[in-house]
C-alpha cells in the first residue's frame, strides 16, 4: 500500500485512507500498479528488439467508423514510438499477429471491482489488448487508451500524471480533487514557444498538413515551418484541441523535408488506406507514407485526381457527413470541389487513380460554406476533434464537420499567438 501511495503521489500513510479510496474507485487500467519480479508476463525486451510489430483487430467497436479506429491505432503507436525508439514499425497481419486488439462491449474482466477500460492478456504467441468500447466515444479517448496499452507492451509501467497513469486523462480532474493539496504534482500546460521570425512579421501561411501516423500538424510558409503538437492536459481541461508550437526553418532534420516543400500549394492527409500525406504544388503531387517517400518522381495531378485543377488553394476532409463516404474538399479561387475518394490500384498495389470530383461540382464556395471568403491561403482538419480551420491573410474561420455553420472571421493571433503574423 505504501509503495502504491508513493508511486501515485497521494498521501502516503500505508493505510487505505480517503485519498487512496478515492483514487482506487475511479475507472482504470486493469494492469498492476506495482510490478513484482516475475509478475509481468509480457516480454517487453522481445518486442523492443523487433523491427516490425504486427497487429490485427478481430472485433471493432460499433461506436466509431472502423477506419477511424484503425487510424487511431496507428497514430497512437507512432506517437508513443518516437519517445522510445525510431526503428520499430507497426504492420497489419491477420494470422498470428504480435498484438490482437479486441473492443469489448461489456465491462472487461479483471480483479478491479470498478470499471476497467484496458486489459492485456498473453495468449500463445500473441498479446490480446482488450479495450472497452466506451473509449471509442471519441478519438481522443481512444488515442489515450491505445497509447497506454502500447506503452505497457513496450515496457512502461504506471506513472502518475502522464498517459501511463492508471486513471485515464479525462478522469484526472477527479483525481486532482482526491489529492486535497497534492495538486502540485500535475504538470501545467506547456507554454507556446516563440518562433524566430528573422525580422519578418508579415508571413502568410501557405500550407498546413498532418505528418503520417502522428496527431501533429505542420504549418508551412515560404522556407519556414511551425510544428503543432497536442497538449493533452490543456485539452482535457478546456475540452478543445490544445496545441504547443515550435518554429524552425525547413531543415534536414525534418523526416519529410525535400526541396519542393518550399512554397508548396497544400499538404493534406488522405483519409483512407494508410492515411498517407499528399503534397500538391502547381500541376504535380507527391505522396508520403509511413515515414518515407514512395520512391517515385512527382506525378501529374490531372492523371490521378480526376477533375481537380492545378494550383489549388486548400484541401480539407469531411468524415461525418456520411460515415460510408470518404470526402475531400478542394478550393481554388471562388470555387469548391467535392472529391469522392475511390482508390484504383494495379496488381502490385500501386495507386493509379485516387477518385474523381462529384458530377455537380465545382460550385461557388459561398454555396457550400456561406461565410468563407474566396482565395483562401490554406485549410487543415484537426486530428483530435475533426474541426476544420481556414486561413486567409491574418484571419481564420472554423467549421465543425457535420454542422451547417462556419464561424468567423477571427484574428489568427487569437488562435496561434506564436505565429509571426
Amino acid at each position: 500500500m505504501l509503495k502504491f501511495q508513493n508511486k501515485m503521489q497521494i498521501q502516503a500513510t500505508g493505510t487505505y485512507n480517503d485519498q487512496t479510496r478515492c483514487f482506487m474507485t475511479k475507472p482504470r487500467c486493469g494492469e498492476k500498479d506495482i510490478i513484482v519480479d516475475g509478475a509481468n508476463k509480457i516480454d517487453s525486451d522481445f518486442y523492443l528488439r523487433k523491427e516490425n510489430l504486427t497487429y490485427f483487430v478481430d472485433t471493432w467497436s460499433p461506436l466509431m467508423n472502423w477506419r477511424q479506429q484503425n487510424y487511431t491505432i496507428i497514430a497512437a503507436f507512432y506517437s508513443l514510438r518516437k519517445n522510445i525508439t525510431s526503428r520499430i514499425h507497426l504492420d497489419w497481419k491477420r494470422s498470428l499477429p504480435d498484438i490482437q486488439i479486441r473492443f469489448v462491449k461489456d465491462n472487461i474482466k479483471s480483479s478491479n471491482p470498478q470499471k476497467t477500460w484496458l486489459r492485456l492478456v498473453k495468449k500463445s504467441k500473441s498479446i490480446y489488448m482488450y479495450i472497452s468500447s466506451n473509449e471509442t466515444s471519441s478519438e481522443y479517448r481512444l488515442f489515450q487508451a491505445l497509447k497506454h496499452g502500447f506503452g505497457h507492451i513496450l515496457g512502461m509501467d504506471h506513472q502518475p500524471d502522464s498517459f501511463m497513469s492508471p486513471v485515464m486523462k479525462h478522469e484526472q480532474q477527479d483525481i486532482k480533487n482526491c489529492r486535497n493539496g497534492f495538486t502540485n504534482h500535475f504538470v501545467p500546460p506547456v507554454k507556446p514557444i516563440k518562433p524566430v521570425c528573422g525580422g519578418d512579421d508579415k508571413i502568410k501561411i501557405k500550407s498546413a498538413h498532418n505528418e503520417p501516423n502522428e496527431p501533429d500538424t505542420y504549418f508551412l510558409a515560404g522556407d519556414r515551418y511551425w510544428k503543432v503538437t497536442s497538449n493533452d492536459s490543456y485539452m482535457q481541461k478546456h475540452n478543445l484541441c490544445s496545441r504547443t508550437y515550435e518554429a524552425n526553418r525547413i531543415a534536414k532534420n525534418m523526416r519529410w523535408q525535400e526541396q519542393f516543400l518550399v512554397d508548396i500549394d497544400e499538404g493534406f492527409k488522405l483519409p483512407v488506406d494508410n492515411w498517407d500525406t499528399i503534397f500538391f504544388k502547381g500541376s504535380v503531387f507527391w505522396r508520403y507514407e509511413y515515414g518515407a517517400w514512395d520512391g517515385q518522381a512527382a506525378k501529374k495531378i490531372s492523371d490521378y485526381w480526376i477533375g481537380i485543377p492545378d494550383n489549388i488553394d486548400t484541401a480539407f476532409m469531411s468524415r461525418r457527413i456520411n460515415n460510408n463516404e470518404d470526402i475531400l474538399f478542394f478550393t481554388k479561387g471562388d470555387l469548391i470541389y467535392k472529391f469522392e475518394i475511390n482508390l484504383i490500384k494495379d496488381a502490385n498495389g500501386i495507386v493509379q487513380k485516387y477518385g474523381k470530383v462529384k458530377s455537380d461540382y465545382p460550385k461557388k464556395i459561398t454555396a457550400e460554406f456561406p461565410r468563407l471568403p474566396n482565395d483562401l491561403d490554406t485549410a487543415y482538419t484537426t486530428y483530435c476533434d475533426f474541426r476544420s480551420f481556414f486561413f486567409k491573410d491574418n484571419h481564420y474561420w472554423e467549421w465543425v464537420d457535420g454542422t451547417p455553420v462556419v464561424k468567423g472571421p477571427y484574428e489568427i493571433r487569437d488562435l496561434v499567438n506564436s505565429f509571426c503574423m
